[in-house]
This record gives structure tokens, C-alpha cells and sequence, in this order.
């Protein structure tokens, strides 16, 4: 057989097959269809949307102490997060609020963040996200854990709220997640009502924003800060709002300028209470974050944070979220060990902050047991 007689044979075989193949192709598209149909409708595993990022902390991430801002680690894991919601819902998901975070063991410059996020439930319109982080030191390899956090994400079509997939739990594991998952739901909605609490201490707010600047040591108006951003194009996701990352972030900052200006301390941050976002930042809004010294204790300094933010068009204030966070005095930069709080001139103890605190302790404890689980299992 010639060359030119088989390169013809083949073009021949060629013509015969491609026609056969297609229409293969095509009956066999729509029972495609239906089966991915299928599996939407029964669920979705929580394998097809696990999430692991990889960050190293450089020193232009860092703080002046060489460690990873609360803010910056919740910026990642609100990112992470994020990821997880949209390869689960496919569509637009955006943050509706966060779980208390504890930070346990901090990341230092030249450690890698280790962030993990997988859903562990889902509702009708809404999700629940796990992100769990761990630091790892390049060259010992020893790996810490850092915090947990549950988030919630709502998905969105043309601005309103539309069902999710559901989640289907496979492991014993992910099936236990599920049903704590309902529980920790019903904490939120309780958490989520308004508060007279927090109502107190944003009308306590507003009367510091309008007194006299106090430079007196140990006072609690000398605490009170007040700071203005204006959401930049870069600090936006891709659906047009603000990074629920970088809300927490300018939170965090403010906060901890308080609890500086009251202790003159090193101070590294210790958790976040649950925060809930009540609306989108959109770009060029003004956000204004407010801040005070709302509990002192023997080794930790709570803070109150409140969000308000302001329509750069139409100047109309909205408030938009609060919260507390709670930091810790360490003795210097090269000796990060709690240190004590100085006493303040009268006595601070803003509303209920003994049984926040006491909250928070068993909130800490409960994490500690379960990366010390994680540990004996070498999970982490």
C-alpha cells in the first residue's frame, strides 16, 4: 500500500467515525444532564468544595511585633471561606456573619498560614463554612494551630437571597458537623436580635465621640478612637461589596488602638466575638469605626467596635454592625508572655463583661480540647 493510499484510508475512516462519535456525543449529553441533576438534588458532597490555601506571612503582612494580625488572619479566612461557598453554590455567596474566633498560637514572620475550609450545612438559602488554621514553621516543620471559624454565607441572584444546593454528609464526621451545625444556627439567630447591651454602648460611644479628648492614663475616655475609611476599588469582591475581611480588619485596628491607648502594652489579640453584617459597602462609601475600652481584667482588656457607615452620594448613616474583641498584655516583643493590665482609675466592667468573659473562657477551652484531638491524631 502506498503512502498516499493509506493517508486517503485514513481520512476515509476518519469521515465514517467523527459523524458516529457525535452523534454519540449528543445522546449521550442529556443523560449527562440528568444525571448531574440527580446529584444535585440529592446534595452535594462537602469533598467538591474543601478548600486549602496556602500564605506566607511576609513582613510587610506582619505587626510591629512580627505576628499576624487578627484582622489579617480573618481577612484570609474570609476569603478562603468565600472560595468554598461559591464552588459549593456555583452562584454569588456573600458574608452574613461570623462566629466567635479564639486565636491560640500566633503566626510569625516567615510561617506559613495553613487555611482549610470545607461547608458543613446547608439551608434554604444560606451555608455554613468551617476554617480551621494552623502555622507551620519552614524550617523545623513543626505545625501549630492558630484558630477555627464558622461563617455564614447567604447566596444572592440580582441582589436577593436564592436557595443553595443542598449538602450531602457522607463521613460520621461530616454528619456530626451537620447536626451541630443546626445548633450553632440557633445560636446565631439569638445573637443576631438586638441587644440593649450593645445599644448601651454605642449611646456610650456617641457621647465619647463628643467629649473632650482625655490623654489621662488608666482612664477609659483616654481609650475612645475613631477612625474614617473610604472603600477603595481594591478592597471590593467581585460582586461589587466589601471584603467581610477587611470590615474585621479596620475593626481589629481600632480596637487595638484603644486597648493601647488605655495599657501602653503590647498587646496581641485574643478573640473576636460573633459578628453579624447587616448590609453591603459598596465602593466609595465612607466607613466610620468607633472603638472603647468596655472591660478590664487582670490579663486582658475587652473592646467595644461599632461600624457605621455613610453614603458618599447622598451622606445618609446607617449603622452596620458592632462587636467585642479581646486582647492580651504580653510583657515585650521578645518575650511575648501575659503580662498584668493596669487598674483602671474607676472601676470597668461594662455591662455584663464578666459573664462575656466567662463565655469566652469555655468557648477557648472547648476549641483547645479539639485541636488537641486533632494533635493525637496528627490531623492538623
Amino acid at each position: 500500500m502506498s503512502l498516499l493510499h493509506a493517508s486517503n484510508l485514513l481520512k476515509q475512516t476518519a469521515l465514517k467515525i467523527t459523524p458516529l462519535q457525535y452523534n454519540l456525543f449528543k445522546s449521550v449529553t442529556p443523560q449527562i444532564r440528568n444525571i448531574t441533576s440527580l446529584s444535585d438534588s440529592n446534595g452535594k458532597s462537602a469533598k467538591l468544595s474543601k478548600t486549602t490555601i496556602s500564605q506566607l506571612l511576609t513582613p510587610a503582612q506582619a505587626n510591629e511585633l512580627g505576628f499576624a494580625s487578627g484582622g489579617q488572619i480573618l481577612s484570609w479566612i474570609d476569603i478562603c471561606a468565600g472560595i468554598t461557598s461559591k464552588r459549593h453554590a456555583v452562584y454569588k455567596c456573600v458574608t452574613a456573619s461570623v462566629d466567635s474566633v479564639h486565636f491560640f498560637n500566633p503566626i510569625k514572620v516567615g510561617d506559613v498560614a495553613t487555611l482549610t475550609s470545607k461547608v458543613n450545612r446547608t439551608w434554604n438559602t444560606s451555608m455554613e463554612v468551617a476554617v480551621t488554621v494552623c502555622s507551620e514553621n519552614l524550617l523545623s516543620g513543626v505545625k501549630k494551630p492558630c484558630c477555627q471559624a464558622y461563617l455564614t454565607f447567604v447566596g444572592t441572584l440580582n441582589g436577593k437571597p436564592v436557595p443553595v444546593p443542598k449538602l450531602l454528609p457522607i463521613s460520621e464526621r461530616e454528619k456530626i458537623e451537620y447536626e451541630r451545625a443546626d445548633i450553632r444556627k440557633q445560636k446565631r439567630l439569638a445573637q443576631s436580635k438586638p441587644s440593649v447591651i450593645r445599644e448601651r454602648a454605642r449611646e456610650k460611644i456617641v457621647n465619647y465621640s463628643k467629649a473632650a479628648v482625655s490623654s489621662w492614663p488608666g482612664s477609659i475616655a483616654s481609650s475612645y478612637t475613631e477612625m474614617v475609611e473610604m472603600v477603595m476599588p481594591h478592597q471590593l469582591n467581585p460582586y461589587g461589596t466589601t471584603f467581610g475581611g477587611q470590615i474585621m480588619t479596620w475593626m481589629e485596628n481600632c480596637a487595638l488602638i484603644s486597648a493601647s491607648r488605655y495599657s501602653r502594652t503590647p498587646l496581641v489579640t485574643a478573640s473576636m466575638d460573633a459578628i453579624h453584617f447587616l448590609l453591603p459597602i459598596k465602593n466609595s462609601d465612607f466607613v466610620t469605626i468607633r472603638s472603647f475600652v468596655s472591660a478590664v481584667f487582670e490579663k486582658s482588656i475587652e473592646v467595644f467596635v461599632t461600624v457605621e457607615i455613610e453614603d458618599n452620594k447622598t451622606g445618609k448613616k446607617i449603622f452596620a454592625n458592632d462587636g467585642f474583641i479581646t486582647f492580651v498584655a504580653i510583657e515585650s516583643k521578645n518575650h511575648p508572655i501575659p503580662t498584668s493590665v493596669q487598674k483602671p482609675i474607676n472601676k470597668v466592667n461594662f455591662a455584663n463583661g464578666l459573664e462575656r468573659r466567662k463565655n469566652r473562657l469555655e468557648e477557648r477551652e472547648i476549641l483547645r480540647e479539639f485541636f488537641k484531638s486533632k494533635a493525637t491524631n496528627n490531623t492538623l
